[in-house]
């Protein structure tokens, strides 16, 4: 893909007023497959932490079941939550493929749609080429309200 396609806005806007900030994390929860999800106890904890924050990049989703990510959201709004997620290509050199993925509570963030991308890597120095995704924080003028731009990627040292 074109490294600008889709990408719309930038984070110029000013951020949300004091009080009104957001919450972004990154959490690699480490080879997040089925075996991970059939144990309540790991489950519990790892919901737990995704509903403290608006917006979660998740590392290291390796599972080849399309299911995983929506029954972990199911998870997630057990409680009257409203998250939703984007979950990006199976990407890597080895059989095991990883696949990245936001988490978002659309109570307070919107995703673009159209600007969900997975940006590629012809010199080779990542081990799993970036997803990028666009966000804006939910506000009375669209227009005005704080976007920015959240990435998740694996580098390989070299």
């Amino acid at each position: 893909m074109n490294r600008n396609e889709g990408v719309v806005g930038s984070a110029r806007q000013p951020p949300p007023a004091a009080g009104d900030t957001i919450s972004i994390a990154s959490f690699n929860i480490q080879v997040f497959g089925t075996s991970k999800m059939k144990k309540p106890e790991a489950m519990k904890i790892i919901v737990k932490i995704i509903r403290h924050f608006d917006v979660v990049a998740i590392q290291e989703l390796r599972s080849k079941d399309d299911d995983l990510i929506p029954k972990y959201v199911q998870m997630i709004n057990a409680d009257g939550s409203q998250y939703h997620y984007v979950v990006g290509p199976r990407l890597g050199r080895s059989s095991s493929k990883e696949q990245h993925v936001f988490v978002y509570d659309t109570r307070r963030i919107e995703m673009e749609s159209k600007s969900v991308l997975t940006i590629s890597d012809p010199t080779d120095l990542l081990h799993r080429e970036p997803l990028l995704t666009h966000f804006r924080v939910r506000s009375d003028d669209p227009a005005r309200a704080f976007t920015f731009l959240a990435h998740e990627y694996s580098y390989r040292p070299g």
